[in-house]
Parts: structure tokens; sequence; C-alpha cells
């Protein structure tokens, strides 16, 4: 039997989303990245009737956080931010993506701030120090 989720479990779970699913405001993160390439032989040559392969892979770019947030879209392009602040924009084609709960997406942008006024109160604090 296959146990049925909570209606408090259901918020934590991310989902896929679909083109009418996008929102400003809305968190996601990247939950696959798409990468297509040309099959080449053991010497580089392409046969001439060579297809482009597609491979799903998980995020390995560092470039990307695991939880960003949707400033403005207009699919398949989606403009987001970043927790540390800086913006960037995302192509659908090459990115699946997937929607965070908004108490998730709040926990880390939190955590992020926490962190850059730590690390720019430590900063001055140096400065300060270095100036006597």
């Amino acid at each position: 039997m296959i146990p049925t989720l909570q209606a408090a479990q259901v918020g934590q779970l991310a989902r896929v989303l679909a083109p009418d699913d996008y929102a400003v405001g809305i968190y996601i993160a990247v939950l696959r990245v798409r990468v297509e390439f040309m099959p080449c032989g053991m010497f580089g040559e392409i046969s001439a009737d060579a297809q482009p392969v597609t491979v799903s892979l998980m995020p390995y770019d560092d470039d990307i956080p695991a939880v960003m947030q949707v400033i403005e879209y207009c699919l398949p392009f989606v403009f987001v931010r970043k927790p540390c602040g800086k913006t960037m924009t995302l192509d659908t084609r090459r990115y699946a993506l997937v929607q965070t709960s908004e108490q998730f997406g709040n926990a880390v942008f939190a955590e992020a701030k926490r962190l850059r006024r730590e690390a720019e109160r430590k900063e001055k604090r140096a400065k300060k120090k270095a100036k006597s």
C-alpha cells in the first residue's frame, strides 16, 4: 500500500513547473540540465547520418544556486535573483525547473542575507582595525 501525504507534507515537495505555473515571486530550483551534443567516433569523425544526442544531468554549475526567486519571465526565459543578490537568466529549454515551497525559499534567502550582513560587518571591522 502506498502511504498518502499529509497536507503539511505536500508543501514541502518541489514540483515540476508547467508553462502556466510561472509567476513573479515564486521560488524555483534547477532539477536537471539538458546537454545536447553530436556523437563522434574515436578520431573525432562525425557520420553523415549522425543525430544530436540529448542527455539530462543533475545541476553541475556552481554558478546556479539551489534556490532562486523569479523576478520576471518571458518563456522560454526566466529572470531570477540568486540568494546572493545577483541576477541571471535561465533558458527553460536547457534547464528543467521545479517550484520549491515558499517556506523553503524564504529560509534560504533569509540565511543568505544573514551571511551577507555578517560578512559585511567583518569587513567593516577589518577596515576599521586597519585604519587604527
